[in-house]
């Protein structure tokens, strides 16, 4: 199931050219059915936003949508543009020799959208097929109210019969991104409560990460899916204690982004906010906290100088050793074989000359994937010659032998696990 999203989106790419053409009559973009759902209830739904999406298919297939990452996509959720399209369910509850739910027409009218469906039947004697049939219909988004008719015709060669099976109000299309925008922004005060409290305010779509970095603290980062854009939400924290909080809103188009910007970024107003081509970034200023996770890092790893960087390392340094940065420890990743992201950064460190004091300080970090760089660093330099500090050689044996586990990326391979493995197959490879 891992190319449906890229399938759905060729599909649904190719579908728009072929109804731009003013004969050709109103078809959904993409249709999915089948004769096997866990909804055993007839619903009749419209679905706009990609959170609902995500758990309306999680219930389809029997998954828990709050444990659902994109990066992984154990439930196979197919991607929607939901910027210019919607998509419309149908469940057919317990039924008996159905393949599956089929779109008969639609007619985008002037009041309404009217959708008009049919079971997709067979004979089977006199030992029917029990069935919850369903079917996903992604067609043009529109805020117009959709009526549901079914063919309730049952004789073969008959014309049908359409009987009206639901309902739905027209919707008001609220700017879905900023309302995103303004509770990512919340997350950023000072005072944004406990972790429990502040997840339940932000009202996340799907959870991506929720793991252990060490020394009493977890890092969760959420997603929250507006109608444009995508905004992760990245929270370090002790127990229930909020430390370092990140924003990331991307928006993959770059007009829709024009548009939007200024709007979603007046909802930051009074945070030190990015703009960038394809959306913006915001975090708190504290990145070393909280207290407790210092503390504990200092005790077993030594107190970090949290120095100021020579200016040409000082984006690698602030990147490494956030613990809001998302690393993955390799030396190369995905099809294309690019750098994950790190290790350019690490390289440039290596390469300079006031290297040392920079890596010193990530190797007692807050970022797991960061001091495991650093590690792997000091190392390769020692090996051509550079002295290493004793407190630096203990840090490094601890990173080496902790049990917390990091983010590897080896080629198109994912996966989490102790450092011991990858760190010592990046000091083999070329010879380092």
């Amino acid at each position: 199931m891992r190319p449906f999203p890229l399938l759905l989106a060729l599909l649904l790419a190719s579908a728009r050219g072929a109804a731009a053409g003013d004969e050709a009559p109103l078809r959904p973009y993409v249709e999915i059915s089948g004769a096997s759902s866990k909804v055993e209830r007839p619903e009749w739904l419209r679905v706009t936003t990609e959170g609902e999406w995500v758990a309306l298919w999680c219930r389809h297939v029997g998954a828990d949508a709050t444990k659902h990452e994109w990066r992984y996509n154990q439930p196979g959720v197919p991607r929607v543009d939901f910027g210019a399209c919607m998509v419309l369910a149908i469940f057919g509850g317990r039924v008996q020799n159905s393949a599956g739910i089929a779109c008969v027409e639609m007619a985008d009218e002037d009041e309404r959208l009217l959708f008009r469906f049919d079971h997709r039947s067979f004979q089977t004697g006199p030992n029917p097929v029990a069935a919850t049939p369903y079917g996903f219909f992604v067609v043009p988004r529109t805020p117009k109210p959709v009526v549901f008719e079914e063919n309730v015709q049952g004789l073969i060669g008959a014309p049908p019969k359409w009987k009206e099976r639901a309902r739905l109000d027209a919707i008001a299309e609220a700017d879905e991104d900023v309302a995103i925008a303004t509770r990512a922004a919340a997350a950023l005060a000072p005072d944004a409560g406990p972790v429990a409290k502040l997840l339940e305010a932000l009202k996340p779509s799907s959870v991506e990460e929720d793991r252990d970095i060490g020394f009493g603290a977890r890092r969760i980062r959420v997603a929250l899916y507006g109608d444009q854009t995508t905004t992760w939400v990245t929270i370090v924290a002790c127990g229930d204690r909020v430390g370092p909080v990140g924003v990331h809103c991307y928006d993959g188009d770059g007009d829709t982004w024009s548009e939007r910007r200024d709007r979603i970024a007046a909802a930051y107003a009074g945070h030190k906010v990015v703009i960038e081509d394809t959306g913006l970034r915001a975090a708190t200023e504290e990145l070393f906290g909280p207290e407790e996770f210092r503390k504990e890092r200092a005790r077993v790893l030594g107190e970090p100088l949290e120095m100021e960087p020579h200016p040409e390392l000082e984006r690698a340094y602030r990147l490494l050793g956030s613990p809001l940065s998302d690393l993955r420890y390799g030396l190369m990743c995905g099809d294309g074989g690019d750098p994950p992201p790190g290790r350019p950064e690490i390289e440039k460190v290596i390469a300079h000359e006031h290297a040392m004091p920079v890596l010193l300080d990530l190797l007692c970090g807050p970022n797991p994937e960061g001091r495991v760089f650093a590690a792997e660093a000091l190392l390769r330099l020692e090996k051509k010659g550079t002295a290493i500090p004793e407190r630096a050689r203990k840090g490094i044996e601890w990173v080496r032998n902790a049990r917390i586990p990091i983010l590897v990326c080896r080629g198109c391979e994912m996966s989490e696990e102790p450092a011991k493995a990858a760190l010592g197959e990046m000091l083999d490879e070329s010879g380092r």
